[in-house]
């Protein structure tokens, strides 16, 4: 049985399918685009966080003090988050805010990629 490298491999595909003739060109983002990304993404989560929690406080009768005991995460670092003065979330800060709210953290990812014509133009304008 034949040995193939990653790079042979890739090679062979690029071959067969013609993937490096149509490859999209692409630009790196901007230092201020990157800033601009993750400020949305965490104002969305905040969002839902806040949402989420004035919800449970409705449903449950719960406040901040509840959801510390059942979080472990402490009372002020909560109020922090759902104030928004806390925005440096980590993964595992959401999951136990969501987890202690009864909620489950979804991550969804939407294509942004050009179809169609506009993949087409923009294959264009890269050669």
């Amino acid at each position: 049985m034949p040995r193939y490298s990653a790079i042979s491999l890739r090679e062979d595909a690029e071959r067969h399918e013609g993937i490096s003739a149509g490859k999209v060109a692409h630009v790196p983002m901007s230092e201020q685009e990157k800033l601009e990304v993750v400020a949305r993404l965490t104002d969305n989560v905040l969002a839902e966080l806040t949402k989420a929690f004035f919800e449970v406080v409705k449903q449950e009768r719960w406040g901040k003090r509840d959801l510390a005991q059942i979080s472990g995460i402490n009372e002020t670092g909560i109020g922090h988050v759902l104030s928004g003065r806390r925005k440096n979330l980590t993964i595992e800060t959401i999951a136990l805010l969501a987890k202690a709210m009864r909620t489950r953290p979804e991550l969804v990812l939407h294509d942004l990629r050009p179809r169609g014509k506009r993949l087409n133009k923009i294959r264009r304008q890269g050669r």
